[in-house]
């Protein structure tokens, strides 16, 4: 059947029994956002059957998701009005089995009745480093990520150190035996594209910050 989008007034999403994505804000290209969550959401929805999902996302459909699912669109753009109003209400209504947060944690405050959720923290460098990283972003995971550690029946990590950062950082009672390393990711690595022009290979480019997890010196090793 076509892709069809739930009437926000309504907020249950067509697909009732079956599991929720929330990408909300997650999905902006313009902020750079776009890769992560929407490739593991893309990944989700191959492997589990794009009938059997409702994604929740900001104002419009998530573009780069093969279709046939069920949209539900928050008439909000800004992410702390989709996790603080939106998602709280919508939740609880949707009659869903269980509710993936793909890059931003679930609502730091939800109903009595709303699917358990799980949902990836993908670094800590807002509290491992938090001079790296916007104020903003330090404030508001500051704000949601304990909560959801408490209270969500499933915490994914990409890695084993990942995974003990976060166990270091915030020693919940039992939050151990619900976080689980999930390798690098789900989805397969791209092709790799053409190198410009007078560069050879034989080097490593790599972006974004240094971490254990990345393991730099083995490829560095290897060359």
């Amino acid at each position: 059947r076509p892709p069809s989008t739930t009437d926000v007034g309504r907020r249950v999403p067509l697909a009732r029994g079956g599991c929720g994505i929330g990408i909300a804000a997650g999905w902006w290209a313009r902020v750079g956002m776009v890769t992560q969550g929407v490739a593991l959401s893309a990944a989700v929805l191959e492997a589990g059957g794009t009938e059997n999902f409702a994604i929740f996302s900001s104002r419009e459909r998530v573009p780069g998701l093969p279709g046939g699912y069920e949209a539900v669109v928050s008439p909000h753009r800004h992410e702390v009005a989709n996790k603080l109003v939106w998602f709280p209400s919508v939740e609880r209504a949707s009659g869903l089995q269980a509710i993936l947060y793909p890059y931003w944690p679930p609502p730091p405050r939800r109903r009595p009745g709303a699917p358990p959720a799980a949902f990836f923290v993908h670094d800590l460098a807002f509290r491992l480093r938090p001079d790296e990283v916007p104020w903003q972003q330090r404030a508001y995971l500051g704000t949601v990520l304990p909560p959801a550690l408490r209270n969500s029946a499933s915490v994914l990590v990409p890695s084993l150190s990942t995974g003990a950062d976060l166990l270091a950082s915030y020693p919940y009672p039992g939050l151990a035996d619900r976080v689980h390393p999930v390798g690098e990711g789900p989805t397969p690595l791209p092709a790799p594209g053409a190198l410009p022009a007078g560069v050879e290979p034989g080097f490593i480019l790599a972006v974004g910050t240094l971490e254990a997890r990345k393991n730099y010196d083995r490829p560095a090793g290897a060359l």
